[in-house]
């Protein structure tokens, strides 16, 4: 079963959020003085350096450049400062998806190395003791070859006088 993607979710309704936000901002900086300021010196950026950038496109030299009227430079600079903050925001929920997944790598990552060391030291343990019960197997082998030889030497000892009194017997 597929799990629901909350953190998608939630980065989609903080970029639909940041449209509203972004029309708030745009809206405020009529009223706020230093708002205004900073989007009439945007607002004239934005207009210099896109038309210097289009007389050129075009083949035409860049002679002086009419600035915008207040008006129109508040309303440049309010829409470029709306659009750098909806950018920001999505810059933002790509670079948390991208820390999110990383993150997510490195738990599985770190799982998998936990997981192998467990199965590395539980592979040691075993042959750790399988090399005990070798030892002692072999230990074992060898007390039953010790025992094997004196069974034999007193089998061979009880056969000897056997065989002489049948050799004697037989004479």
């Amino acid at each position: 079963m597929a799990t629901f993607p909350v953190f998608k979710a939630g980065a989609l309704a903080v970029k639909t959020l940041a449209k509203p936000l972004a029309s708030v901002l745009k809206e405020s900086a009529k009223d706020h003085p230093l708002f205004r300021k900073a989007c009439i010196r945007i607002g004239q950026l934005v207009h210099t350096t896109s038309t210097k950038l289009n007389m050129r496109l075009l083949g035409h030299k860049v002679k002086d450049i009419k600035p915008l009227n207040e008006a129109a430079a508040v309303s440049r600079g309010a829409d470029m400062m709306g659009e750098g903050f909806i950018y920001s925001v999505s810059l933002t929920t790509v670079a948390a998806e991208v820390y999110r997944r990383d993150k997510i790598a490195e738990v599985k990552t770190a799982e998998k190395k936990r997981a192998e060391r467990e199965k590395e030291e539980q592979m040691a343990k075993r042959f750790q003791n399988l090399h005990q019960e070798l030892a002692a197997l072999t230990q074992r082998s060898e007390v039953l070859t010790r025992e094997v030889s004196l069974l034999k030497d007193k089998v061979a000892a009880t056969d000897q006088p056997k065989s002489l009194i049948s050799r004697v017997l037989n004479l």
